[in-house]
Formats: structure tokens, sequence, C-alpha cells
């Protein structure tokens, strides 16, 4: 949810640059419109329509790259941590001869 009393407003464009600032890597503005429409990992950016404008927050931007990447992390390492436990029970499956 973005207050727009208390957060810095941005444009879909600006967005872009603003990322682009953070890692170096350009990026267009419909990387940004696919991040509040379908999300990363379950986690979509927080946008509001000003006029006929979509904008969304420097801080919304933010919480959604921060969000984002605990989420990709909590999913892998679930994958890595079943994929451990399955490679552990084949190998014991094989010392029993199963």
């Amino acid at each position: 949810m973005i207050d727009t009393f208390s957060e810095t407003i941005i444009s879909v464009d600006d967005a872009a640059k603003h990322v682009s600032k953070i890692n170096g890597k350009k990026r267009n503005r419909s990387v940004i419109l696919r991040w509040m429409n379908r999300g990363v990992s379950g986690v979509r950016l927080s946008a509001i329509r000003i006029g006929g404008d979509l904008c969304t927050s420097k801080e919304a931007l933010n919480r959604f790259l921060n969000e984002a990447q605990a989420a990709k992390t909590k999913r892998h390492s679930k994958a890595t941590s079943q994929g451990i436990r399955q490679a552990s029970l084949e190998r014991q499956a094989k010392e029993l001869g199963i």
C-alpha cells in the first residue's frame, strides 16, 4: 500500500531509471509494469493511478525488491533442503538394497 503523503511518488519510467542506478543494468518500463501486474515469486510491486498515470513510490520499490529477494531465497533454500533429503533417502535405500 502506497501512502501518498509520506512516500516519494515516482512514474514507471522513473522507477525503471531508479532500478538501473541500483544495479547498473538498464531496465525498461515494461519490467516495472510486469512487476506490478505479475510480480516476482508471488510478490507484486505496489502501484497507484494518479489521473491517467500509473505510479509507484521509491519506498514501495524498496519493499518490493527486499520482499522478492526474501521470497526467492526462501524458495531456493526449501528446494535445496528437499534435494538433500531426497539424495539422503536414495542413498539409504541403495545401502539397504532397495
